[in-house]
């Protein structure tokens, strides 16, 4: 990859990251295709260099919303890991017929947030039934991430974010863990102080890197 394709890629990760999952899965169903039939998405981490874009939670501003960065940092505290509803199936009794809907939040890349109410009824206004067993869901875990104390600002707190895993990186780090975080895109940030703004929401990655557990010498 050449320096102008990787920092299109660093500065907008939303237009080329899809691209790159969607060879993935033509590569995958091309070489294993049973595999692919069982799984539909794909994920990519980017893992190497970001250069100024490799921060610390202190250095996470909202100039780097919607780009791609990298975290360092200290995991704090873990939350437990919960299922995400992606989508439901529901089932009408007169009609047998089935309808589907899909779920996003504000962490997600593959379009805009929709709503989170589950149909009750058809158009024709007949029953609807949800059938839980052929819903979809994803695991999802929320991480606090601090600034590592060596790397803090002489007579300053250590600054903290937190960072929304999902799928199958729930559960690879716990509290006292050194991570690199990668793909830390802000979604939604909304900050009251300008540039020094710092972002409300889970920060969602697509990899983790562990560093190093820290153990008594």
């Amino acid at each position: 990859m050449c320096i102008r394709d990787r920092r299109r890629l660093l500065h907008h990760p939303s237009q080329h990251l899809p691209a790159f999952e969607e060879a993935l899965h033509d590569q995958i169903a091309h070489q294993y295709p049973k595999y692919a039939e069982k799984t539909s998405e794909f994920f990519v981490g980017v893992d190497g260099a970001f250069g100024a874009q490799q921060v610390s939670p202190r250095g996470l501003l909202c100039h780097l919303l919607n780009r791609l960065v990298s975290v360092e940092g200290i995991v704090m505290r873990c939350t437990s890991v919960h299922p995400k509803v992606v989508k439901t199936v529901h089932h009408c009794a007169k009609t047998g017929a089935f309808e589907t809907r899909e779920y996003r939040d504000l962490t997600s890349t593959a379009g805009r947030p929709t709503t989170t109410a589950y149909p009750t009824k058809t158009k024709e206004g007949e029953l609807l039934t949800t059938e839980y067993g052929l819903c979809t869901y994803r695991d999802h875990q929320i991480i606090s991430i601090q600034e590592m104390p060596e790397r803090a600002p002489p007579g300053q707190l250590p600054r903290s974010v937190d960072v929304l895993i999902e799928n199958e990186l729930v559960d690879s780090c716990r509290p006292g863990d050194r991570v690199r975080r990668g793909r830390a895109r802000p979604a939604g940030a909304r900050g009251a102080h300008g540039a020094h703004a710092r972002p409300r929401r889970p920060v969602p990655v697509s990899y983790t890197h562990l560093r190093a557990h820290e153990t008594d010498s």
